[in-house]
């Protein structure tokens, strides 16, 4: 397949070509709404729209209800891209895939055959089915459910201010990849770490080096 057009309408990152290179495109959707968005074409069963990336600590997570609901960061480096483009790229049926990075460069994923968010009207419920994964726990099922929250409002601002994040929170969580960022890989056992239960392991709430969110329309 050759390289699409750049005068070419997007509406995924799957319209892109399979010799495109990774990096950030300019979607636009059948609704007339349009923003960028990073695509990764080299991930396994991709192309994947990159919705969340965290490797250095650079981007601060820590932050309130309207941030996550625009986005913030750089899409050519730490970023979450906001609550209302990923409602808006789950109304059709979407794959979710987290990707891992504990300390020392241990790698892990997870994998979602079905992913949604609702609309801010419904606190940007989550809900998650069946996944493939090559970590002992799944730790983001538990949030399957769930509404989002940050420090400032939300289903559950305490577990959002105690946990240092904005996230699908319930009491309070299992997950939590947008929390603190650390490179003491020794530091264990916090609410407020970016972790993953019991991965690398064998810690319950080790820190994690890297992590990264990605979706794509089911039907690719």
């Amino acid at each position: 397949m050759k390289r699409i057009d750049i005068t070419d309408v997007l509406r995924s990152c799957s319209d892109l070509g399979s010799d495109s290179p990774s990096g950030v495109y300019q979607l636009t959707l059948t609704s007339g709404e349009s923003f960028k968005v990073y695509c990764d074409m080299r991930a396994v069963d991709g192309p994947w729209t990159v919705i969340q990336n965290r490797y250095d600590g650079s981007e601060y997570f820590y932050r309130e209800w309207d941030e996550y609901k625009k986005g913030f960061g750089d899409l050519n480096g730490e970023f979450w891209i906001g609550n209302d483009i990923i409602h808006t790229l789950t109304q059709t049926a979407s794959v979710l895939r987290i990707e891992l990075e504990g300390f020392p460069y241990k790698k892990g994923f997870a994998e979602y055959s079905m992913f949604k968010v609702t609309d801010e009207s419904d606190g940007y419920k989550m809900t998650l089915t069946a996944s493939t994964r090559n970590v002992s726990r799944d730790a983001m099922l538990y949030h399957s459910g769930k509404k989002f929250s940050a420090k400032d409002k939300g289903a559950n601002v305490n577990c959002a201010i105690s946990s240092k994040s904005g996230w699908w929170y319930g009491k309070c969580h299992q997950a939590n990849l947008n929390g603190k960022y650390t490179k003491n890989y020794w530091a264990s056992n916090s609410e407020t770490l970016t972790t993953w239960w019991y991965f690398p392991g064998p810690g319950k709430k080790m820190s994690l080096r890297k992590t990264r969110m990605m979706i794509r329309p089911a039907h690719v």
